[in-house]
């Protein structure tokens, strides 16, 4: 009698202990799953469910836009551009005309052929430089350098071949002549005697169009000297505009000589001249 009650005695203890471990293994579990850590890095996951660790989205993969600064427009034009030219990069240039008055800078400059030139009134023009001439094509030359507005470089320092031309110079369209010619346009070169006349400069932008729209463009350009010149007074900077009956308006010329070196030629490659 006495090893029955014993015997029920155990069993019962023994199926309390299982279902207490029972128990155990299930509980928490409330349907949601047991927790554990991901990959042994602490970060906490639910069964069946992705990683609950805070990610970090990568960096967007577009480079950053840094415009160059552009210059104080209370500066006087010519001062403006200096400003620029620094700004793309070139070192140690040389004025090519006396840039210090743009009246007195476009007033020196000549016509030849077919051409008559007369002043643009810039009232309301949204600008920097202050004065600009219009260039009048009146008839149709055999060859379109016929027609010019030039000037000699003032500079009497030497030009050395694969020396560097850069500057700007801004054009539009002034409305008349012939409509089928429009937009107006403009061939920038420099000539010298020395190879008879045969030296244009190999500027990035010839020939110059204005813009179809009748608002002004500026252009930037740059070229290697093509000669070596005792001094920079025995070429002429021409811009040619013997395309046909047409009206070209020009202003803010600018142009500096540069020597030949890495730094400059990085600077040209700054310039975002125009065609």
């Amino acid at each position: 009698m006495k090893k029955g009650k014993i015997f029920r005695a155990v069993c019962l203890l023994l199926c309390i202990a299982s279902l207490s471990l029972l128990a155990a293994a299930c509980g928490g579990n409330n349907g949601g799953g047991a927790t554990t850590t991901a990959n042994g890095t602490g970060a906490m996951t639910t069964a069946g469910s992705t990683s609950l660790a805070s990610t970090t989205l990568p960096p967007t993969t577009l480079p950053p836009t840094t415009p160059f600064p552009t210059a104080d427009p209370s500066l006087p034009y010519f001062q403006q551009m200096d400003f620029m030219m620094a700004q793309f990069g070139f070192q140690g240039g040389t004025p090519l005309f006396d840039m210090t008055d743009e009246t007195t800078l476009l007033g020196k400059f000549g016509k030849s052929g077919n051409v008559t030139v007369s002043d643009v009134d810039l009232t309301g023009e949204n600008v920097p430089f202050q004065v600009a001439k219009l260039l009048t094509v009146t008839g149709t030359a055999t060859d379109f350098w016929t027609d010019s507005y030039s000037k000699g470089f003032s500079s009497t320092d030497p030009l050395t071949a694969g020396d560097i031309y850069a500057g700007c110079v801004w054009i539009k369209d002034g409305g008349g002549g012939d409509p089928s010619l429009n937009p107006a346009q403009a061939y920038l070169a420099v000539k010298t005697a020395t190879d008879n006349y045969g030296s244009e400069g190999s500027f990035t932008i010839n020939p110059m169009m204005a813009n179809e729209d009748g608002t002004w463009k500026q252009v930037w350009f740059y070229g290697e000297v093509a000669v070596d010149e005792t001094k920079a007074s025995n070429a002429t900077l021409n811009l040619f505009v013997g395309y046909g009956p047409q009206d070209v308006e020009i202003g803010g010329l600018y142009i500096m000589l540069y020597p030949a070196n890495d730094a400059n030629y990085t600077a040209e490659a700054n310039m975002p001249y125009s065609f």
